[in-house]
Formats: C-alpha cells, structure tokens, sequence
C-alpha cells in the first residue's frame, strides 16, 4: 500500500488543500448567443465581486474550453471557490443584497429582465460539486490568459489517489519547479455520487501563457525514482482518462 495524502489544483491560494471546495457548471452556449452569453457573465461577475468581498466565496472564473463547437457538450466552465463544503451547497442566501450592492440603481423589473437574459444565453449541462485534495506547492498566480487541460478521471483502485500523489505528484512538481508549468493539482468528485457518475476525480494543470502550454504541455518532468518507475504502470491502471479538455482563463474574480 502506498500511504500518502491526497490532491488538486491550487487555484494561487496558500492554505491547506482540504481547505478549498469548488463548483465546477459547464455551460453549452449557442453559436448565435456568444456576445448575449459574454454580457451574461460580465453582469454576474459584478455579484460575485460583491460576494468574494463579504467573504462569502473565495472567488469565480470563467473558462473558455477547447475543443468547443455546437456538437460539444460544453463551450464554457464557470468555478466558484469556496472555503468549506457548508458554503458551497449553501448558495447565496444573500443574493438580493450583493445585487444590489453590485448595481444600486437597478430596478427589480430590470434584474428580472438580466435572469430571463441569464436563461436565455446559455444551458447549464452540468453542476459539479468538488474537494480539493491535494497540489503542487507554488506561488502561481493564475492570471488571465492561463492555459488548463482539465482530466476527467474514474478511479478503477481503490489506491488510486494515492498513485496520484506517491507517483505523478512529484513529476508535476519538478515541472514547476523548472518553471514548465503553473499548477498541478486533484479534485475528488463528491457530487454527482455513485456508480453512474461519469468520473470520480478531476485532474487540473495550469499554464501562465499558450507558449508555456506549448513548451511544457501535455509531458511530464523529472527524474523518476526506481520505486516510481516500477509502479507506474499500476498507477495508470489504477484510473481511466475518460476525457481531456484545455480551457483558458477569460475571466477571474477574487476579494479587493
């Protein structure tokens, strides 16, 4: 058994891994509705401001995904970060007042107007609710224009995780360490939970820039220890890579 902790994306924030819990929704937006969908989520980016500020989310991004295209699932990637699971599934309770807050001079018909607007620009396809677990330690700082691909993982051991951490872990790391990537990092899945969710974990790794993603890509880095060498291959049995995204970071929103 391999006895390690467990992993994720670090999202440029120094606390405890365990200490972050996310919402990942994928939105199927139109061809014809990509400037009403930009407007959309320029509107609800103000509101999440005023909730990254009362220190009700750590903060929200948007993410533009590739490959994208109307035979897709999805062409965009909301995150909303969060500093426990109670936040998270909690909602906004105070919605009304960030609104407000947001746009004082809004009248009720016209926020009524921007939630029609909201539904008609796009399709939320999917809602995640995840834990981060484990990442790299690194100072990136996430800027707009950072490159992602986005692993959609199904553990098939129960050792899994830890395969993640004892063996592609420290391959990451030297990859940041040598300034090759920004991040690497796990999510575990929470929600939607049994046995027809279609993955169990994410895997995350950022870039700062497209030539980064280029030069570092979709390698690895770094010497592997004999021990590493000789369980790779388990580790890789251990999950099936069901899908691969690249996303770039488009929008971001955290606490002034």
């Amino acid at each position: 058994m391999l006895g390690f902790a467990l992993l994720l994306t670090s999202f440029a924030f120094a606390q405890d891994p365990a200490d972050l819990y996310l919402t990942f929704e994928f939105m199927r937006v139109d061809e014809s509705q990509q400037n009403a969908y930009w407007e959309t989520e320029t509107f609800w980016s103000a509101i999440h401001q005023q909730r990254a500020n009362a220190g009700q989310i750590i903060g929200w991004d948007l993410w533009s995904l590739e490959p994208s295209g109307s035979d897709q699932d999805y062409q965009y990637m909301t995150v909303t970060l969060y500093k426990s699971f109670k936040d998270m599934i909690a909602g906004d309770p105070n919605f009304m007042a960030n609104a407000k807050a947001a746009y004082p001079k809004m009248t009720d018909d016209e926020f009524s107007k921007k939630m029609t607007a909201t539904s008609a620009s796009r399709d939320l396809a999917m809602r995640v609710y995840l834990h981060q677990i484990d990442a790299t330690s690194d100072q990136f700082s996430m800027p707009i224009g950072t490159m992602a691909t986005i692993d959609f993982m199904q553990e098939l051991d129960d050792d899994y995780t830890e395969y993640e951490s004892e063996i592609f872990k420290p391959m990451h790391q030297a990859m940041v360490d040598s300034g090759k990537k920004g991040s690497w990092g796990l999510e575990e899945v929470l929600f939607p939970a049994g046995s027809d969710r279609y993955c169990s974990h994410i895997t995350v790794n950022m870039y700062k820039d497209a030539d980064q993603f280029a030069s570092g890509g979709m390698g690895m880095g770094g010497d592997m220890s004999e021990a590493a060498s000789l369980g790779i291959e388990k580790a890789l049995e251990s999950r099936d890579m069901k899908k691969v995204l690249m996303a770039t970071l488009v929008k971001k929103v955290r606490a002034n």
